[in-house]
C-alpha cells in the first residue's frame, strides 16, 4: 500500500496518533466523567473545557497547566507508593529466606 508519508515517518509519529496522545485524551475524558459524576452539569463542564482547552488567554493556559501538573503529581505519587510497596514486599521475602536459613 502506498503512503503519502515521508520516508521513515510512521502514522504513530503524527500528532494525534501517538500513544501519548491517546493517554492525554483518556485523561481529559476521565476528568469530564468525574466532574459529571460529582453532579456538575454538562453545560458547566463544557464551558470549563472550552475555556481551558480552546482559549489561549493567560488564565486558560495557567488553569490547563495546573490541571496537568495535578495529574502528573498524582501519577508520581502512585508510582512512588507502588515502588515503596514493592520494596516492603521484597524486604519481607528476604526476611523469610533469612529466617528459613537460620532454622534449618
Amino acid at each position: 500500500m502506498a503512503s503519502n508519508l515521508p520516508p521513515g515517518v510512521s502514522v504513530n509519529m503524527i500528532p494525534g496518533n501517538r500513544p501519548e496522545d491517546d493517554a492525554e485524551e483518556r485523561f481529559w475524558n476521565q476528568l469530564y466523567e468525574r466532574l459529571l459524576a460529582e453532579g456538575h452539569g454538562h453545560r458547566r463542564i463544557d464551558f470549563l473545557m472550552d475555556n481551558v482547552m480552546c482559549e489561549e488567554s493567560a488564565a486558560s493556559r495557567l488553569t490547563r497547566r495546573a490541571i496537568e501538573l495535578a495529574r502528573d503529581m498524582g501519577y508520581e505519587l502512585g508510582v512512588a507508593e507502588g515502588r515503596a510497596d514493592e520494596q516492603l514486599a521484597q524486604a519481607a521475602r528476604e526476611q523469610e529466606r533469612w529466617e528459613a536459613s537460620q532454622n534449618g
